[in-house]
């Protein structure tokens, strides 16, 4: 669980940096967008975070289940051990 944990923390990290790189203006002030401004947006870069992201998520709910099951596992065979030492 702590690698899901490091995970998460690092993706919000890595998130919070890029958007406040394209939210500053070359000066680091701020600047709201008007109609009609020209926009240096890089499109494709926040279409590669934001699949990055999606995949990163399902990897993790991926290995959390694993560990879920693998413990359901582990309890299912103490229960039948201790089922048989009572018969």
């Amino acid at each position: 669980m702590d690698f899901v944990k490091y995970l998460g923390i690092s993706l919000v990290y890595i998130v919070f940096q890029t958007t406040s790189v394209f939210a500053t203006k070359g000066g680091g002030e701020y600047e709201a967008f008007k109609p009609g401004m020209s926009q240096n947006v890089n499109v494709p870069l926040f279409v590669v975070i934001a699949y990055s992201v999606i995949w990163i998520v399902l990897l993790g709910l991926l290995v959390a289940l694993w560990r879920r099951q693998g413990r359901l596992n582990a309890e299912l065979e103490q229960l039948e051990a201790q089922l048989k030492e009572q018969r």
